[in-house]
């Protein structure tokens, strides 16, 4: 159970972690892009998340995290923004790869 928001945290980034080396999708090339917008944004809101964390606001309960903490806050909420931006930003790759997805031009 003291595993579950790490878990949690894994599986979500484990198949878009491998399938970002196929060669159709080629995600992997652009790994540097995402991790300096995504800790941007994520430092944003951790410091969000800390302070409500600290107020009382929300909590994490100890059952389901490892114990390990930064700032008041486990280490699985931390990677949290970190696999969930990964994995949806690498779904938006696939489905803009193979349907050819973008902007529709402003009917005017």
């Amino acid at each position: 159970m003291k595993h579950t928001y790490l878990l949690v945290d894994f599986f979500s980034v484990l198949v878009p972690f491998l399938f970002s080396f196929h060669p159709k999708l080629n995600f992997h090339k652009y790994f540097k892009a995402f991790f300096i917008s995504v800790l941007i944004v994520a430092a944003l809101f951790l410091v969000w998340d800390e302070s409500f964390a600290v107020k009382g606001v929300w909590g994490f309960n100890d059952k389901y995290i490892i114990g390990i903490k930064l700032f008041h806050l486990p280490i699985e909420e931390i990677l949290f923004f970190i696999c969930i931006p990964f994995a949806c930003t690498f779904t938006f790759h696939c489905l803009n790869k193979f349907f050819k997805l973008g902007w529709l031009p402003i009917a005017e």
